[in-house]
């Protein structure tokens, strides 16, 4: 952990002269690495927030003249939505990580703040930070780089390195890399072969080094023997007006093997039109990856970390063709 705190210094350049912002909940190793060894390796002064409320949160930004700040896709989409640009201004860095940051949210984040958010990509089983877009040079929908004693490569099934721009399985050794699960061999030797930590998250390398993440592997769909890539669909699903969060599960399909289906959240008094979202799709989708149904919902299911729970919502589906109601 502490290796893994050191080598973020290099990409963010945080320094004694920083204010952090902790507004992470404290059990999870991406507030403890980010926020709290690195600034401490690096002598920044931290802030912790006991909970996230976008105005309180706003007030400590202004209040404690912090620098650099740590957040997950969802705390950025409400700081959009609430703060101001005088808000920010004193703001060198902002962190996304956590789950993958929507393009939209991203560039309507640099349009209204007029500074980047900068992703980056971990797990816990790497303590937890692998990559991550340099300060000064970051690109959309990318991790960025991988951070230095890392080393990353992209492989098929049969660990052959693939080259750049192909898809597949991210992989990565190194110093803060887990040495296993804990009285668990078996997940182990799945998880950590032949020294390589198998992420289960496809992806692949530009010819500049930059990591895109596809999707987690778990969660691709596959529509007639056609794989769909969940977070493609999404990304383009957020660009429909009023849609403010979306995501992609697949459901069972008798014909089809599996079927897209689309949860999404509209803005305040705003009612999804399925057709209209649809027609929309069609010149910007191939057909097999236009979900068959679409369902507004006031909330999408997250975890305390923000990353939205799509098994919850394949649960749901599958009760309710059981017969059975979700509680």
């Amino acid at each position: 952990m502490v290796e893994n705190a050191k080598a973020i210094t290099e990409p963010l350049a945080v320094s004694e002269k920083d204010t952090v912002l902790c507004i992470l909940p404290l059990y999870h190793c991406f507030a403890w690495t980010c926020t709290i060894l690195n600034s401490l390796c690096s002598g920044a002064r931290i802030v912790i927030l006991s909970t996230f409320v976008p105005k309180e949160t706003l007030l400590a930004i202004r209040e404690h003249k912090v620098s650099v700040v740590y957040g997950v896709p969802p705390i950025y989409n409400l700081l959009l939505r609430v703060g101001q640009r005088e808000d920010m201004a004193g703001i060198r860095i902002f962190v996304s990580g956590g789950a993958s940051l929507p393009q939209k949210v991203a560039e309507h984040f640099y349009e209204k703040f007029g500074r980047a958010l900068i992703e980056g990509y971990g797990l816990s089983e790497a303590s937890p930070v692998v990559a991550i877009n340099p300060h000064d040079c970051t690109k959309y929908c990318s991790i960025g780089k991988p951070l230095f004693g890392l080393t990353v490569k992209i492989v098929d099934q049969d660990e052959k390195i693939l080259p750049a721009g192909e898809v597949g399985e991210l992989v990565v050794k190194g110093p803060s890399v887990m040495k296993g699960y804990y009285n668990l061999p078996l997940d182990t030797a799945r998880t950590i072969r032949s020294g390589w930590l198998h992420t289960g998250d496809l992806a692949y390398m530009d010819q500049e080094g930059y990591i895109f993440i596809v999707d987690r592997l778990k969660d691709m769909i596959i529509v007639n023997g056609e794989n769909v890539y969940p977070r493609e669909v999404e990304e383009v699903l957020y660009t429909f007006p009023d849609i403010v969060e979306a995501t992609v599960i697949g459901v069972p399909d008798g014909l089809r093997g599996q079927a897209v289906c689309a949860y999404v959240v509209m803005a305040e008094d705003k009612e999804l039109d399925k057709k209209g979202l649809k027609d929309f799709l069609k010149p910007r989708l191939a057909g097999y990856k236009i979900p068959r149904d679409f369902i507004q919902v006031e909330a999408l299911p997250k975890n305390n970390t923000g990353k939205i729970l799509k098994r919850v919502l394949v649960e749901q589906v599958l009760l309710e063709r059981n017969g059975e109601r979700a509680i």
